[in-house]
Formats: structure tokens, C-alpha cells, sequence
């Protein structure tokens, strides 16, 4: 069985990629490709025989196979670690994650401007997170924070 790997967890994967978030051999993906299950088909190849990163987490989350109990997080943390990841959307991700843990709240289920007003609450003063958070995209990030999280 393949070691857990870091994924090059850009938008698509490769069947091998998804056999390394996966945690499993090659050959076990191939078999869920041709042995669909009937309320969980496999997701589709782009025209380049890869697959959405997302979707292949979603996928797997849905049905539990492979050996992986977390691929979303993997992904997430995959794509922060990613060589050539801007310097600018690792700090972001972390201002997410910090201002996740403050406010003990799932980004993804919080407006936005609402997790902005809890952050003020908490440093009124703009001292360590309010003004940094302030310039993030907030649902564009959300996600992975959580992910990461």
C-alpha cells in the first residue's frame, strides 16, 4: 500500500493521485471505476482522463472507501503546501484558521460579514486578526480553512 502523500492537489487529480488520497493501490481505483456503485458512480474524467479534486473527495467521504479518513483535509493541506502556492494565500489560510479558532465557528456556515462583527469583538482594537482578516476572501478560502481545520 502506497504511504500517505502529500497530493498535488491542484483542481483534478490523476487516478494515481486519487490512489494516493485514497490510500490504496492503483488497481483498487480502476475496479471502483468499472464496478460503479449503483446510488455512487465514480465521478467523470475531464477530456484529459483527470479528475475534479472535490469531487473525488466528495466521493469518497460519500461511500467511506479507501483508507483515508480525512481526503478533504489532505487536499486542502496538499494545495497550501503545493510548490508554487502564493505567499498571500498561505497567510490568508491562516488568518482563516486563527480566526476559525477564535470564534469557534465553521467558516463555511458563517456569513461572512457576521465572522468579521465576531472578530471585532474580539480584537476591537485591530491589534492581531480584524484588519487582516478584513482583506481576505472570505468565501473563496472558507472551505479549505475548515478543511484545514
Amino acid at each position: 500500500m502506497p504511504t500517505p502523500a502529500v497530493i498535488d492537489a491542484g483542481t483534478t487529480l490523476s487516478l494515481a493521485d486519487v490512489a494516493r488520497l485514497a490510500r490504496v493501490e492503483r488497481p483498487v481505483v480502476t475496479m471502483w471505476r468499472r464496478r460503479p456503485l449503483a446510488d455512487a458512480p465514480f465521478p467523470r474524467a475531464d477530456e484529459h482522463s483527470r479528475y475534479d479534486a472535490r469531487a473525488i473527495a466528495d466521493w469518497l467521504e460519500r461511500t467511506g472507501r479507501g483508507n483515508n479518513p480525512h481526503p478533504r483535509a489532505e487536499l486542502a493541506l496538499a494545495s497550501a503546501a503545493a510548490p508554487g502556492t502564493a505567499p498571500a494565500r498561505l497567510r490568508d489560510l491562516l488568518y482563516l484558521v486563527a480566526a476559525r479558532a477564535v470564534t469557534d465557528r465553521a467558516l463555511t456556515d458563517t456569513d461572512p460579514d457576521d465572522l468579521l462583527d465576531l472578530v471585532d469583538e474580539l480584537d476591537p482594537d485591530d491589534q492581531w486578526l480584524f484588519g487582516e482578516l478584513d482583506q481576505v476572501d472570505i468565501p473563496g478560502l472558507s472551505s479549505d480553512a475548515d478543511a484545514i481545520v
